[in-house]
């Protein structure tokens, strides 16, 4: 799996990075969803490499993806920032069009991983 961080994405993510939290997580996230297959692809700054964690190629930064969540990803991926925010795409086309800033930096309401 390989991601691929746009300049733009690399300076707003050295922006807004924490040294407290140095790995870049793709995630599939499930909060507030009935069932494990409806969720959204996001990225976010953790504290921690967890046992699953897999390692992804990336550009820039130690990105990581749970074991568990790979399944959702293409094997090729895309961040790019704009005015709105972060957005992940594949290939095959876009995965998330919006992921706030915010998001990226402090994570999601009601999520369990730091």
């Amino acid at each position: 799996m390989q991601l691929k961080i746009t300049d733009e994405a690399v300076s707003k993510l050295k922006a807004i990075s924490n040294p407290s939290k140095p790995y870049l997580l793709l995630e599939y996230n499930t909060d507030d969803c009935m069932c494990s297959i409806d969720g959204t692809p996001i990225v976010r700054f953790v504290k921690e490499k967890r046992s699953g964690d897999q390692e992804v190629k990336a550009n820039e930064f130690q990105v990581i993806v749970a074991d568990g969540d790979r399944m959702f990803f293409e094997e090729e991926l895309i961040l790019e920032h704009n005015n709105h925010g972060f957005r992940l795409n594949s290939p095959a086309g876009m995965i998330n069009p919006i992921i706030s800033e915010h998001a990226v930096k402090e994570g999601f309401s009601g999520e369990q991983r730091m």
